[in-house]
């Protein structure tokens, strides 16, 4: 996943632990695709999985070998909200 390296996840006894990058938008989506699934799945949530939307965009991109999220702003033109 990229950006979003290096992260370590481990566990020691009855304890996990999440070791994050340093860059900012790397803790961002970090957090938000496998830490936040886990830690609603620890909470007993009975729906942790995060909500992907696909949506066009106006290039080309290829992601290569691993996932790569890009930060973006959504509108809609109707301004009714998305």
């Amino acid at each position: 996943m990229k950006p979003g390296k290096p992260v370590a996840f481990g566990q020691l006894h009855d304890a996990l632990f999440l070791g994050l990058p340093a860059n900012p938008v790397a803790v961002f989506v970090t957090g938000l695709v496998p830490a936040r699934p886990l830690i609603l799945k620890m909470q007993g949530a009975m729906t942790f999985r995060n909500a992907f939307t696909h949506v066009p965009t106006g290039f080309v991109w290829t992601a290569g070998k691993r996932q790569k999220c890009l930060p973006v702003c959504a509108w809609n033109r109707t301004k009714r909200g998305l």
